[in-house]
């Protein structure tokens, strides 16, 4: 129904390493300048990005 294909590999693997390294930082308790958002959110959201364009791309 969209124009939209499955994601290649090396733009997942880009999204998975961005949101392992977020969960690594706030893990450690790094904050941000501002602390206006949590990592852990971030993190989440890369990760999940994937899985929702596959998904998606898959209807």
């Amino acid at each position: 129904m969209l124009a939209i294909s499955q994601m290649g590999t090396t733009p997942q693997a880009i999204f998975y390493v961005v949101g392992v390294i977020l969960f690594i930082l706030s893990g450690i308790g790094f904050k941000p300048a501002g602390d206006r958002v949590h990592l852990v959110g971030l993190g989440l959201a890369a990760v999940f990005f994937v899985v929702a364009w596959n998904a998606l791309a898959a209807t």
